[in-house]
C-alpha cells in the first residue's frame, strides 16, 4: 500500500517523481524494513490474531486461513511484544535509556526495546495523572515517533530524516530538501567517478 502511493505520487508530477527518487533512490527496502518492524510490535501481534487468524479462519469455510503465514507472523508479534516490554522494565530500572542514540551515547539499538523505554518513560511522565485517555494517547505517540524514529535510522532513510528533522519554517524545508538533494546525488555519483 505504501509502494503504491508513493509511485502514484511519482507518476503524477515530474517533479515529485524527481524528490522522491533523488531522497529515496529504494523504495522497496524502507518499505519492507518498515512492515517487518510493524510485525515484531504489538499492532502486529494484533493485526496478526484479527486478519490471520479470525478473519482468514471463517472466509470461506476457512479454506483462506493460512496456518504456517499464522504461526510465523503470531512469533513475529510476540518476539516483539516481549523485547517491547522487557524495554520497559529495563527503562523503568534506569538500565537503559528512552530517546534518539547519538554517535557519542552508547543505547541500545533494537528496535522493540527502545520503543518500551519510550513508553516506560511516558508512563512515568503520567504518574500523577489519573485520566487514562490521555495516557494511552500519549503512549500511542510515543510508541509512534519512536517507531518512525527507528525507521528513519535505517541507512537508506537517513537522508529524508536528516532534511525534516528540526525544522519548522515552510523555507527552510524547502531549502534542507534542494540542498538534500543535492548531496545525496553526489554522494551516490562519487563512487561512480572514482572507478
Amino acid at each position: 500500500v505504501l509502494i503504491n502511493g508513493i509511485n502514484y505520487v511519482r507518476g503524477r508530477s515530474r517533479a515529485a517523481d524527481l524528490v522522491i527518487t533523488t531522497l529515496m533512490p529504494f523504495l522497496k527496502t524502507p518499505t519492507n524494513v518498515a512492515i517487518r518492524a510493524m510485525q515484531y510490535s504489538p499492532m502486529g501481534l494484533a493485526y496478526t490474531v484479527v486478519k490471520n487468524g479470525l478473519i482468514d479462519s471463517k472466509t470461506n469455510n476457512g479454506l483462506g486461513f493460512d496456518q504456517r503465514k499464522f504461526v510465523m507472523n503470531l512469533g513475529r508479534g510476540l518476539t516483539g511484544t516481549g523485547l517491547m516490554v522487557a524495554g520497559m522494565a529495563l527503562a523503568s530500572a534506569g538500565l537503559i535509556k528512552p530517546g534518539r542514540e547519538d554517535e557519542d551515547d552508547s543505547r541500545l539499538s533494537a528496535s522493540p526495546m527502545i520503543i518500551g523505554a519510550e513508553v516506560a518513560q511516558t508512563i512515568a511522565d503520567h504518574a500523577d495523572s489519573e485520566d487514562g485517555v490521555a495516557l494511552a494517547l500519549d503512549v500511542a505517540k510515543a510508541m509512534a515517533a519512536a517507531s518512525l524514529d527507528q525507521l528513519c535510522d535505517n541507512s537508506m532513510l537517513q537522508g529524508v530524516s536528516g532534511i525534516f528533522r528540526g525544522y519548522k519554517d515552510n523555507a527552510q524545508i524547502v531549502t534542507s530538501v534542494l540542498e538534500g538533494m543535492a548531496e545525496n546525488t553526489a554522494s551516490r555519483l562519487t563512487p561512480a567517478s572514482i572507478r
